[in-house]
């Protein structure tokens, strides 16, 4: 009777922190350039001292889709999505993140900044400045950036050898984490000025794999109430026999 209440409970822990992923991407569907994170589950064997075997349920690791979000047009000329495998360079406190997400402004001191107020990097690591005479904005396919038709810098588009190491910070800003940085080729990218990349998230799997994993987190806990319901009436039965 223990071991499947240990096995149970196992189960139970991998439930919990499953809803704990499921909730998060849903509560991120609208989240511009989010990625949403996927649990991979596996069993875990031991051996019981019995000559026995036994498989604990056990969360293996968690990863990202990162496959691109659908493009959504705003219209506005700092908005910027990328079609394709590079990201945003942005300058935090902590050192320099990364992000899908371009939905940029111009703070106060005519700095390009993300949503955060995180200054846009430029090639060579520079912030970006815009004039106060500023009366077009555009950018190229490449991240060109051009005022009134003049260049005044481009944006600091890197790839990573490996997105999967990247460190999430917030939901939406990456920290690289021994990803191999490295510049992003132009072949690999397009940037799309007017544009958002929305979540990645399909709401309606994300929804039903959230009530799915939520039934079996109520089934569990079930067999588990019903399984120390059986100890206790056996305990009872067997002190009653033996007093």
């Amino acid at each position: 009777m223990d071991n499947a209440i240990y096995i149970a409970l196992s189960k139970q822990m991998v439930q919990f922190r499953k809803l704990d992923v499921h909730a998060n991407n849903m509560a991120n569907v609208n989240t511009p350039g989010f990625k949403e994170n996927v649990m991979m589950m596996t069993d875990w064997t031991v051996n019981n001292g019995n000559r026995q075997k036994i498989s604990f349920a056990q969360d293996l690791r968690q990863y990202r889709d990162i496959e691109n979000g659908p493009m959504q047009q705003t219209g506005n000329a700092l908005d910027l999505a990328i079609d394709g495998k590079a990201y945003f360079a942005v300058q935090s406190p902590n050192g320099t993140r990364y992000t899908r997400t371009g939905n940029f402004k111009i703070d106060p001191n005519g700095l390009l900044v993300n949503a955060d107020g995180l200054p846009v990097s430029a090639v060579g690591g520079g912030t970006i400045t815009i004039p106060d005479t500023a009366r077009e904005i555009s950018f190229g396919a490449n991240g060109m950036m051009l005022v009134d038709g003049e260049e005044i810098a481009r944006l600091d588009m890197v790839s990573f050898q490996n997105d999967q190491k990247l460190v999430r910070e917030g939901n939406t800003l990456y920290a690289d984490n021994g990803a191999g940085l490295q510049p992003a080729p132009e072949e690999d990218y397009k940037v799309a000025q007017g544009f958002l990349e929305g979540s990645n998230v399909k709401p309606v799997v994300e929804l039903t794999e959230l009530i799915d994993t939520q039934r079996r987190v109520s089934g569990t806990s079930n067999f588990i109430d019903t399984a120390y319901d059986m100890q206790r009436r056996a305990l009872t039965a067997w002190a009653k026999t033996n007093m």
